[in-house]
């Protein structure tokens, strides 16, 4: 399985994850407002009760009540009646026996023993309103209960609050996965409804504000587990759509990241575009003369991407004037011992049409020239390959280029879309003879017709010419005997890297003819106002385009 194809499945692995990661994540959000407003509406009908309580006892201290015999516990009774919803009623008077109370059913025995669970609360800040669990007889059996009680001037008057046995959101079939549980502020027990009694996600706390009695509901795991599988299936058809449209999208980024302008712009960013250079040889005295930059890609694990695979990607894209310039500044760098040596000696750079249909490039070459950049060692090739649309901002561009001592040449003549209308209107100092029309030389017949009348032009116009693509000496005694000294091509050398360059032309010069020869054009280039130290590294220079 290949390494684009593992991410493409951990990718998706990773986005079945997230999206049932959601899931839940929006199941237990939903779980979690549900048992929020469950709660609320819970901890509401306890100070409902409560506040119907506070009310009765308070009734309950206005009695007539005496004692604990038929007359007070028909009055009880009758009470009772008139307070259907608040609990059983218990009073005593303030002098009568500590412990026994009288409801209309007798009397009421507290377990004293049991007393010291009895922790009065203050109720709705009230200092004569308690509320308290307590332990007492009645008929011989021992109950635990909530009791709200009134201090009265001559009775204590109490009621029995009755325990709901449900809320009404416990639904009998969702009593294993709730629980709720209510407590007085000291810690004691009220009541618990809900048979859960596994580990809860979450536990919500819900405070009354008017009563010392809080509520606690328990956040179960089954339950969102439940909601999350009731979603599911909800909306699987959606969810089923979501998890292919994810799946495409990760798609489409993994084939942009595959694809050539995304590969070309981690290969800027990552420096591995550098400049090969390749020779250009006077073949009338075999000295080289000139070269020619030309952009490699040299990976990191040292392979290099064939140029064809790239090249015009490169030039349609926002890169290339980045990528050139960048070939600009090195230049002087890498060849910093020829250049210093063989003042006439040129290194020439393709463009595109963006570079002189814009200002660019211009305005970049002359903050360099006065920084001391070696202009008149610089020659820019305009291609054929791609058209100028605005040939009068290219002319304007080449002027000023020219200006700075940089000479124009015209790469691929004859082969694209300007012709001789860039001969013509273009000031053009060298024309470079595409390997096309070289090949025809070695082929059987007369067949350089338009070979030679491209020569014939050149001559016509006063232009040197170099003819690329020479790869026999066949081909380079033909053109040399046609005029054509300037060659470039395998014949002589491939591309080489700076390094290598450099190496390749120290051997080929001896003595001082390195330094005397007049190079390409056999005209004098004024090499005054250029800076030597220009030729020395700089690290604070960008680097996009060249590896260190």
């Amino acid at each position: 399985m290949s390494v684009a194809r593992i991410k493409s499945t951990f990718a998706m692995i990773l986005a079945f994850s997230l999206s049932l990661l959601f899931l839940f994540g929006f199941a237990y959000y939903q779980i979690l407002n549900e048992v929020e407003a469950d709660a609320k509406s819970a901890m509401q009908y306890i100070e409902h009760r409560l506040d119907e309580a506070v009310s009765s006892v308070k009734e309950l201290d206005h009695l007539p009540y005496q004692k604990c015999d038929m007359d007070g516990q028909i009055l009880l009774r009758d009470f009772f009646y008139d307070h259907l919803n608040s609990g059983l009623f218990l009073v005593r008077r303030l002098e009568g026996e500590a412990w026994h109370y009288c409801s209309m059913f007798g009397s009421v025995e507290f377990n004293v023993e049991a007393g010291l669970r009895i922790k009065p609360l203050l109720a709705n800040n009230e200092e004569r309103v308690l509320l308290a669990m307590a332990k007492y007889q009645r008929e011989g059996e021992e109950r635990y209960n909530l009791f709200v009680g009134y201090l009265g001037d001559e009775k204590i008057s109490s009621v029995r609050l009755i325990k709901p046995e449900k809320f009404t959101f416990f639904e009998d079939d969702k009593r294993n996965c709730r629980r709720v549980e209510v407590k007085l502020n000291n810690g004691d027990s009220v009541l618990t409804i809900g048979d859960y009694k596994g580990r809860a996600i979450e536990n919500i706390k819900t405070e009354s504000e008017r009563y010392p009695v809080h509520l606690t509901s328990a956040i179960a795991g089954k339950r969102v587990y439940d909601r999350a599988l009731e979603l599911a299936l909800l909306f699987l058809p959606i969810y089923v759509l979501l998890f292919w449209l994810c799946g495409y999208l990760i798609r489409l980024v993994g084939k942009a990241r595959l694809s050539m302008g995304y590969r070309l712009y981690q290969a800027v960013r990552k420096q591995e575009l550098v400049a090969f250079y390749q020779p250009v040889v006077d073949v009338s005295t075999m000295e080289i003369v000139g070269a020619e930059a030309l952009i490699r890609w040299v990976k990191d694990d040292g392979t290099v991407e064939q140029p064809g695979r790239f090249i015009n990607e490169l030039e349609q894209s926002e890169l290339i004037t980045q990528v050139t310039r960048s070939m600009l500044q090195q230049i002087p760098r890498d060849l910093t011992s020829i250049l210093s040596q063989a003042r006439n000696f040129r290194c020439s750079v393709n463009l595109v049409p963006k570079h002189l249909e814009t200002d660019v490039l211009a305005d970049d070459m002359e903050r360099w020239a006065k920084e001391g950049y070696p202009c008149s060692q610089i020659a820019l090739e305009i291609t054929e390959r791609l058209p100028l649309t605005q040939l009068k901002r290219a002319q304007a561009s080449i002027d000023r280029l020219r200006k700075l001592g940089i000479c124009i040449e015209l790469d691929d003549a004859g082969t694209g879309y300007g012709g001789a209308s860039y001969l013509q209107e273009l000031h053009i100092d060298i024309m470079k003879i595409d390997k096309l029309f070289v090949d025809t030389l070695l082929l059987p017949g007369n067949r350089s017709q338009v070979l030679d009348a491209y020569l014939q032009m050149g001559q016509a116009l006063d232009l040197e010419i170099i003819a690329e693509g020479v790869e026999t000496q066949e081909q380079s005694d033909a053109l040399l005997k046609k005029g054509v000294r300037f060659q470039q091509g395998y014949l002589f050398s491939g591309p080489l890297s700076a390094r290598d360059f450099v190496s390749f032309w120290q051997q080929r010069c001896s003595g001082d003819s390195c330094r005397i020869f007049d190079g390409i054009h056999g005209r004098e280039r004024d090499a005054q106002g250029i800076d030597d130290s220009f030729f020395e590294p700089d690290d604070s220079e960008l680097r996009v385009g060249r590896r260190p």
